[in-house]
């Protein structure tokens, strides 16, 4: 049983089919398969025993066993603190080996986090640091990158349902980022006593969604495990009495049956009246002096020290040692010999411990170990500080604990922490004064920083009404300079809200005092966002212009920057896009030399717009790679994210379908946010109704609607519900797409973004055609009518919007579509003709958009076989579509295109066997994934791959970009991505790695 009430651990009972999985789950992740388990059960399941389990089996297999503990701090949050834990159970020279692979900052970043496990300077910050969480969550990444190229890494995060907030969304992002790396991670969650909209619960439905997460529920013990886990405690056989008393008590419950099991041998009588009673018979054998030190780390709710001890009991050393090892004796603490901490020995004997306390002993503890820590007065302990004194009743001295903690929280980008330290010192500044001294911030400037803290995690409703809660809090006329930088705030906080937040602009600008030239400035370039968001780009360009009057070199280095990009773009739309891109260039530059993240990433952006605004979608795709790229290595994962999707449409557009179909895959795998989300829903939707998966482009559409209705940005909705049209007429319902079609013109209002509209246009004329031909064939001339005037009105709308003088900038994609939308009016007409799609073939052609090119070389050559046109020309123009078809993998357009050929008699010269056989396979290894790991371990995508046969050939990047027909920097992001997966310094190992791999062929 073991000594005075002490229970030895037993052997594992009852979990052998669970640890069967998890190492199942080890060796995968040996093989480079990464994964996440969440291992979910009720309180004293045994989740940590099976953790624990696990990590043995990975320490004989030479692997490092990470182990990160949650802290029950309530109030007090650390942000990241079981990262912290976890990265301390680290060997100081594995560590250190794999810190010595990041770049300096890197490092710097890590130890301004993890101050007593990365020795570096630490880095400087800045509170207004957008992607500071983000590009640490990298650099937490590349850490354990670094761990596992050196070993398999075990991490185990326990007790996730007390972990802060920023830990969460680590998870969340270490779950979307795993790819090849030999790390299994494990997070333990209670299932129980949580409500279902706890952040812990809502964490294991988004994992759960994960392709890379698995969860495994512990369920109690059989009463047959029950009698084998006693049998192990008491080395003899139980009576069988003995069993059924201890799982009616217990329902199965392991920790339970053992505290119950002690109670009864230790005291000689039968079982406890109940588990509060079991649980708390150990504490009441123990002596005064031991039964504080056990109260007081049940107070604490986190591992102590010896000398944290030591102060907040008021023991003498040799007092303090008798107390400590009875507790060790008893069972009742835990010593950590590598941290020399203790804890209490389970959650549940702590809840216990604290809740037989009365309150005023609850305050007292509170008040010694607030105390104890004020001693040390480390800004990391400062939440915890917060806490106690709270919870001891001194709302002064937690005033100030709390704002130290927000702003300490701050540095290290815990916005969620800092959001919550924050709103507890507003509450905690309507007490009376602290006698400590005047807080250092005001509760206008705790509701500022709480509202920015709300801005920078996406909560932008919280950061509004924060922002506004500190506007009606003083006298604008008293203080107009601080009013308008809050309006200013308010304006950037509900960028959707257009109205709103031009509003709050124009109201900071009438407060701003007349020598504020700097701040009028942002103030001009923030409106002239906003009104390029709204079209109104005369407006913007204006707005820019006079933005760019205010600059003063190096101190409005930034804002010259987006207000350059800004006057670009505008200048782009209203008719000289040559110009624009030349200021967007220029903007570029001045962005890299301001250091503004913000600004540079928007600024590819926008740039990527412009050059779409001219046809270029090539080159538009170079720049979405780029800032990509440039994104990923700042951190400003948001703007990476809606980068890829932009990059994902130029794909679509550009017809090159096997490297979207792994670009998608990748981006699903990603945290997205909605803008992002609903442009990869509307590409895959799409994709997916061109390649004639229906039923799955009918989920994607439907998730981009429901998206739609959320976001005031008419950029997206023709694309979606053009899509979603065309879905509809591949499945034979034009009566559905037609729907469709109106709905999303009616929620594009008075929308004239010609980069954009189009689309629906086109596709309006082309349902409408349809609908025309049944009424036709149906001999419905009434319905027939309609649907011609339809068409009419969809062309006439379209090319009212292309004449001079209407819009001054035409995208050429918007003139290809109007040549569509009038052929497809001569189909809905009853009067095809040939010569009408000609100019549609030659446009799309032109413009490299390979499925709008086969349609149109279809319609065209079915007005040749409807008119009796020469069948010569019908056959070139069906060979032609069908060609496109089959490098595109579009079904029903292909099948189309076949029903044509028979209709009209004509046979069409098919790709070889050998041809088709070499498209199946490359689409079915695109439908499956870059291929299997075995094959290609290292997740390269196929142009990955295809460029790295070609470095293997040594080749330049000069070389691959002819050889790929790519833009030179396309092909130097490619290599850079190539070294990256292959862990590699130089291009010349990376093609020995390849070749030694069989990655690229030999000779």
């Amino acid at each position: 049983m073991g000594t005075a009430g002490g229970v030895i651990p037993p052997p594992l009972a009852g979990r052998q089919t669970e640890l069967a999985t998890l190492r199942c789950a080890l060796r995968d992740a040996d093989a480079g398969r990464p994964a996440l388990v969440v291992l979910t059960g009720e309180a004293g399941v045994g989740k940590s025993r099976l953790v624990r389990e696990l990590e043995a089996v990975a320490r004989d297999e030479r692997g490092l066993a990470l182990r990160g503990q949650s802290l029950e701090l309530s109030l007090g949050e650390l942000p990241y603190a079981p990262i912290a834990s976890a990265l301390r159970s680290v060997d100081a020279a594995e560590l250190a080996s794999a810190l010595s692979e990041l770049p300096v900052e890197a490092r710097r970043e890590l130890a301004r986090a993890f101050p007593d496990t990365v020795s570096e300077t630490p880095a400087e910050t800045t509170s207004e640091d957008r992607f500071g969480q983000s590009r640490l969550f990298g650099w937490i990444l590349a850490l354990l990158r670094g761990l596992a190229a050196q070993a398999l890494v075990l991490l185990s995060v326990e007790d996730v349902h007390l972990a802060d907030t920023s830990s969460r969304d680590f998870l969340r992002f270490l779950a979307q980022s795993l790819r090849s790396e030999r790390l299994l991670v494990i997070v333990t969650i209670r299932s129980d006593d949580l409500h279902r909209e706890h952040p812990a619960r809502i964490l294991v439905r988004e994992l759960t969604r994960l392709e890379a997460v698995t969860r495994i529920a512990l369920e109690p013990l059989s009463p047959a495990d029950i009698q084998s886990h006693v049998q192990s405690i008491l080395g003899d056989v139980p009576p069988p009495e003995l069993i059924d008393r201890l799982y009616a008590r217990t329902q199965g419950n392991p920790f339970y049956t053992e505290e119950l099991l002690a109670a009864s041998v230790d005291g000689g009588q039968s079982l406890p009246a109940s588990l509060q009673d079991a649980l708390l018979q150990r504490s009441d054998r123990l002596e005064e002096s031991a039964r504080t030190l056990l109260r007081l780390t049940a107070a604490a709710g986190r591992p102590l020290d010896e000398m944290l001890i030591e102060h907040a009991s008021g023991l003498s050393g040799a007092e303090m040692e008798t107390a400590l090892r009875q507790c060790i004796d008893h069972n009742v603490l835990v010593c950590d010999r590598r941290t020399g901490e203790y804890r209490v020995r389970h959650a549940l004997l702590a809840e216990a411990v604290y809740a037989d306390l009365l309150p005023v002993e609850q305050a007292s503890l509170h008040r010694r170990i607030a105390a104890a820590l004020s001693e040390q007065a480390a800004a990391e302990t400062a939440g915890e500080r917060a806490r106690h004194w709270q919870l001891a009743h001194e709302p002064g001295r937690a005033l100030l604990a709390s704002i130290e903690a927000g702003t300490a929280a701050e540095r290290v980008f815990g916005y969620g922490e800092a959001l919550a330290h924050f709103l507890r010192a507003v509450e905690l500044s309507d007490g009376d004064p602290p006698a400590a001294g005047i807080p250092p911030l005001d509760r206008i400037d705790l509701l500022t920083r709480a509202a920015r803290a709300a801005r920078w995690m996406g909560d932008s409703d919280t950061a509004c009404d924060l922002c506004t809660r500190a506007l009606q809090g003083f006298d604008h006329a008293a203080d107009p300079l601080r009013a308008a930088h809050l309006l200013e705030r308010l304006g950037c906080y509900q960028p959707w809200n257009i109205e709103a937040s031009l509003e709050a602009f124009r109201r900071g600008l009438s407060l701003l005092p007349g020598d504020c030239p700097t701040e009028r400035m942002r103030f001009y370039v923030d409106e002239a966002l906003e009104l390029s968001f709204q079209g109104s780009w005369e407006e913007a360009q204006a707005k820019a212009a006079e933005a760019i009057q205010l600059a003063r070199g190096e101190e409005t280095l930034a804002s010259e920057s987006a207000a350059r990009a800004l006057l670009g773009t505008a200048i782009s739309f209203l008719g000289d896009p040559a110009a624009g891109e030349r200021d967007l260039r220029d903007a570029l530059v001045l962005a890299r030399q301001a250091g503004s993240t913000e600004e540079l990433v928007q600024i590819y952006l926008d740039l990527g717009e412009v050059l779409r605004l001219q046809g270029r979608i090539a080159d538009a795709l170079d720049v979405m790679l780029e800032g990509e790229a440039a994104a990923l290595a700042l951190g400003a994962l948001p703007f990476a994210n809606f980068m890829a999707a932009n990059a994902a449409d130029d794909l679509l557009r550009l017809g090159r379908w096997d490297e979207l179909a792994e670009r998608l895959t990748e981006l699903a795998r990603r945290q997205l946010d909605r803008p992002a989300a609903l442009l990869r829903e509307s590409v895959a939707g799409r994709l997916d109704a061109a390649r004639g998966h229906l039923d799955a482009a009918d989920a994607h559409f439907a998730t981009a609607i429901e998206l739609c209705q959320d976001l005031d940005l008419v950029e997206f909705v023709p694309a979606v519900y053009s899509g979603v049209a065309e879905l509809e007429l591949w499945r034979g319902r034009p009566e559905h797409a037609r729907d469709h079609l109106a709905e999303g013109l009616e929620k594009l209002g008075t929308g004239e973004n010609l980069l954009h509209i189009p689309s629906l246009y086109s596709t309006g004329a082309r349902v409408e055609a349809d609908l025309a031909e049944l009424a036709r064939a149906r001999r419905d001339r009434t319905g027939a009518a309609q649907a011609a005037a339809s068409a009419q009105a969809h062309h006439d709308r379209l090319a009212a919007l292309l004449e001079p003088g209407a819009n001054a900038s035409t995208p050429p994609e918007a003139t290809a579509h109007l040549a569509t939308c009038a052929a497809e009016l001569c189909r809905a007409l009853g009067t095809p003709k040939p010569e009408r799609w000609e100019s549609p073939v030659s446009l799309w052609r032109g413009h490299g958009n390979l499925y709008r090119t086969a349609y149109a070389n279809f319609r065209h050559a079915e007005a040749l076989v409807v008119t009796r046109g020469p069948r010569s020309e019908a056959q070139a123009a069906l060979e032609s579509a069908l060609e496109l078809c089959e490098r595109l993998g579009t079904e029903p357009l292909a099948a189309e295109v076949r029903r044509l050929a028979r209709r009209g008699r004509l046979t069409l010269a098919v790709p070889s066997d050998r041809d088709k056989q070499a498209t199946g396979t490359a689409r079915a290894r695109a439908s499956a994934g870059a291929g299997a790991p075995e094959e290609n371990p290292f997740s390269l995508t196929a142009r990955e791959l295809e460029v790295l046969r070609l470095l293997g050939a040594g080749l330049t990047n000069r070389e691959i970009s002819e050889t790929l027909f790519i833009s030179q920097h396309t092909a130097g992001v490619h290599v850079s991505h190539i070294l990256g997966k292959l862990g590699v310094a130089n291009r010349v190992m990376a093609a020995a790695l390849a070749e030694r791999l069989g990655l690229v062929p030999r000779g």
